[in-house]
């Protein structure tokens, strides 16, 4: 039995690492696509500021 050359071994696994971090990356991108999407896609929930509630009280004599 011929015996298999480390370096191919080891180019091997790189190869291998290098395939499965793309499909990671890949799979990072279309999620990060999606929730940005879902974020300038959602409807206008309105102002967060409502100066009935923030403002001062009337002054006490």
């Amino acid at each position: 039995m011929k015996r298999i050359n480390p370096i191919v071994l080891f180019l091997a696994g790189i190869g291998f690492c290098a395939v499965i971090y793309g499909g990671w990356h890949y799979y990072q991108e279309k999620r990060a696509a999606a929730q940005n999407q879902a974020v300038f896609s959602a409807p206008y929930s309105g102002d967060t500021f409502n100066p009935k509630n923030n403002a001062p009280p009337p002054p006490q004599h």
